[in-house]
């Protein structure tokens, strides 16, 4: 009977973005996988994507366990709660080790795993903890995740301050760098032919004049991934040839929606929703804007640049690896400096350089990420 390994998260929408390739590559390396998670709540996806992940684990052979896990870590009733369905897991399914990720899920792991005596595996997709984040953040999340580090066997960072700081601060038995989830670089690779039928049928069907500029953002629409700064941006350049499109769902929707409406720039902003067109939709945009306050490695903007979008990004964690120009990276509450750079472009006086960024890809590719995890799941 192959060994049985568990991929965990807190939420369905972490397994299905993030893991179903390293799923993949376990199963390559001839092992069992299943996958615990919370189905139900705090997915960045439609309830739709959440069936189709059950569909797809289901073809794999993938078995699959519902576990209550609370977004927030304040809910430390159901953080227990949380901890014994997990721990119950392990006691009845034996597994050889778990990958974990998300703060929560990477705590809830760990405990039932040094409980049960299974090594754990964390990917940590960007500490809350980094340079410049607020003081709340280190006081409550770096304590926990040092403590946590010692229960860890393999602890693994996408990012390289993550990874520095990992290797000086924590105290995990290995501290491993990868680039990455990975991205698809032929996917996003289509012929300047298609490119420019993309074009022309989306920026028709997204009632794109010729003489207008379609903005594209994409992103949770939260506090964190800060569209709010873009809109009033475009709400004080007053450029109604600038069409801003955003693509997401989440909390904040009808908070936005009520700002467009009291800013009147319904016919500027647009409010997609969860999208399966990405990659058209990327290259259609005449300026990819992407202005997090915190990410680890974003995989929106690694799509961006593999579909060589002009990009501009805030100048935080994991963006300033994918967007090597100083000058197309702002700060992420800096409205001026913001404005400025989107006059600039639109006044053709800031061009940013897709192919720079794409040639500095290459490194954060699915082939090559893909084998960088295949090495650390063969140490385990």
């Amino acid at each position: 009977m192959s060994e049985k390994v568990l991929m965990l998260a807190s939420t369905a929408s972490m397994i299905q973005q993030f893991n179903m390739d390293n799923i993949e590559i376990l199963q390559e390396l001839g092992y069992e996988v299943e996958v615990a998670c919370n189905f139900y709540v705090g997915n960045t996806c439609t309830p739709e994507k959440v069936e189709e992940l059950k569909r797809d684990l289901d073809d794999a052979g993938v078995a699959y366990h519902q576990v209550d896990f609370a977004r927030n870590p304040i809910h430390v009733g159901r953080l227990f709660q949380a901890y014994l369905q997990v721990k119950c897991l392990c006691q009845s399914q034996g597994y050889e080790f778990i990958h974990c990720h998300t703060p929560i899920g990477s705590v809830v792991s760990r405990m039932a795993g040094h409980s049960c005596h299974i090594p754990v595996m964390y990917t940590a997709h960007g500490f809350h903890f980094y340079k410049g984040a607020p003081i709340q953040n280190w006081l409550l999340y770096y304590p926990v995740e040092k403590f946590f580090a010692r229960w860890t066997k393999t602890l693994v960072t996408i990012t390289d301050e993550d990874y520095k700081r990992a290797k000086k601060k924590l105290r995990a038995n290995e501290i491993k760098h990868i680039h990455g989830i990975g991205v698809d670089l032929d996917y996003y690779n289509v012929t300047d032919e298609k490119r420019e039928k993309i074009r022309k049928y989306y920026r028709r069907q997204l009632r794109v004049k010729d003489d207008e500029y379609m903005l594209f953002s994409v992103g949770e629409l939260n506090n964190n991934k800060n569209h709010e700064t873009i809109l009033e941006v475009l709400h004080e350049i007053h450029d109604e040839k600038l069409k801003y499109f955003i693509c997401g769902i989440g909390p904040k929707k009808e908070y936005y929606e009520r700002i467009v409406s009291d800013f009147g720039m319904a016919d500027q902003i647009t409010f997609l929703g969860f999208r399966d067109d990405l990659r058209e939709l990327y290259i259609t945009a005449d300026l990819f804007v992407f202005p997090s306050k915190r990410e680890g490695l974003s995989v929106a903007l690694m799509e961006a640049v593999a579909s060589k979008t002009p990009t501009i990004a805030s100048n935080i964690r994991g963006n300033n690896e994918l967007i090597v120009d100083n000058n197309c990276r702002f700060e992420a509450t800096d409205k001026e400096q913001i404005k400025k750079m989107i006059l600039d472009w639109r006044a053709g006086k800031l061009i940013p350089n897709p192919s720079e960024n794409y040639r500095n890809l290459n490194q954060y590719s699915k082939k090559n990420v893909h084998e960088e995890m295949k090495r650390i799941y063969s140490n385990v």
